[in-house]
């Protein structure tokens, strides 16, 4: 499900600094969801993935940091970590699990907006590049799927290239189908395209 452009989901394993926190996101207008563990926000991404989680690094059981791998690699979200700890290596590691930034504890929620939008801003140019990298994908596997029919076409009909592509434009447009799809139907099935061939 897409996210919303102001989506947040709060992770923290202190009731009380979970809720002020999220409270006050609200207020500065963020939609904001709040998970006491990571078992509780993997159910919420699996309903409705956020435009960025907001995970503490240190909770009991897992860890931020597995949360934020999980996250990032399963539904594309990526994190902004809390910490009352600035240790360089710990960051570190968040930041290869997908983390964009952290927070020191406790937030000062004003100050912490600023970065918040910057990370959201962020999530939704790595979400922009990722359908465009999917549809270059999709492009690409359309025109290898063709030129295989084409192929096809060529070595059953003893046609030039220029002529299988020709061929299988007109059987397209007779029969009211994409092109793309007429060569899929020709590449999964050899009797499609012996009853076209016999046509």
């Amino acid at each position: 499900m897409a996210s919303d452009s102001r989506s947040l989901l709060v992770i923290d394993d202190e009731p009380l600094a979970l809720s002020t926190f999220a409270e006050g996101l609200r207020r500065h207008g963020f939609a904001v969801r709040e998970a006491l563990d990571a078992g509780v926000a993997v159910e919420l991404v699996k309903d409705e993935a956020p435009g960025l989680a907001i995970v503490d690094i240190r909770m009991p059981g897992r860890d931020g940091i597995d949360l934020a791998r999980e996250l990032k690699e399963k539904w594309s979200v990526p994190s902004l970590f809390l910490t009352a700890y600035t240790d360089q290596e710990l960051v570190d590691k968040a930041v290869a699990a997908g983390g964009l930034g952290y927070l020191v504890k406790p937030v000062d929620v004003a100050r912490a907006v600023p970065e918040i939008e910057s990370c959201l801003a962020r999530s939704r140019e790595m979400q922009d590049a990722r359908h465009q990298q999917e549809h270059l994908e999709h492009a690409l596997a359309q025109k290898r799927t063709v030129s295989v029919a084409i192929g096809v076409i060529v070595e059953r009909k003893g046609l030039s290239r220029d002529a299988a592509f020709e061929w299988l434009r007109h059987q397209a447009r007779t029969r009211r189908v994409r092109m793309e799809e007429l060569a899929e139907d020709i590449c999964h099935n050899v009797e499609v395209l012996h009853q076209l061939l016999e046509s």
